[in-house]
């Protein structure tokens, strides 16, 4: 009898040749073949193992979904929270955007020198994204506006 693998490369007998290109079988070498079922019972059996396979696959995809889904609402809330409490802050976010220009002009009408005033309140205003009311003062409603100073530890805005 020939082996299987023999007819992949070539079809000739390894007991002919000494010279074989695939070294002759073992007698207790065996085949391994996937053997499905014939009687009524081993189909069902199979059947069932079948469907509780892909149940149970299908089971752990949802709940490998709802970890993610509720991972990414976490994450969400998160990145919401933060940014709540940098905009409390008077902190400078990606949500809270002032018009400076309008807020500046106002914190600036009474100053001797409007455009260095007008320079230093737009700095402020851009990293702070807030002004305080009024032309003078209040820099308790702006604590970050208050808090920047110059590499001289002077105050920064106007």
């Amino acid at each position: 009898m020939l082996h299987p693998l023999y007819f992949f490369g070539a079809s000739h007998n390894p007991t002919a040749e000494a010279s074989s290109w695939l070294p002759p079988l073992p007698l207790s070498f065996k085949y391994h073949t996937i053997h499905f079922p014939t009687n009524k019972k081993s189909i069902l059996y199979f059947f069932l193992l079948s469907i509780a396979m892909a149940t149970t696959q299908l089971i752990l995809l949802t709940l490998l979904l709802a970890f993610s889904f509720t991972l990414h609402h976490l994450a969400v809330e998160a990145h919401e929270e933060v940014e709540h409490q940098l905009a409390s802050k008077g902190a400078r976010t990606l949500l809270a955007t002032m018009d400076c220009n309008s807020a500046c002009s106002g914190r600036c009408q009474l100053s001797s020198r409007l455009n260095y005033c007008m320079r230093a309140c737009k700095t402020c205003c851009a990293r702070c994204s807030c002004v305080p009311p009024g032309t003078s003062g209040n820099y308790d409603q702006c604590p970050c506006y208050a808090s920047l100073t110059t590499r001289s530890s002077k105050k920064k805005c106007p």
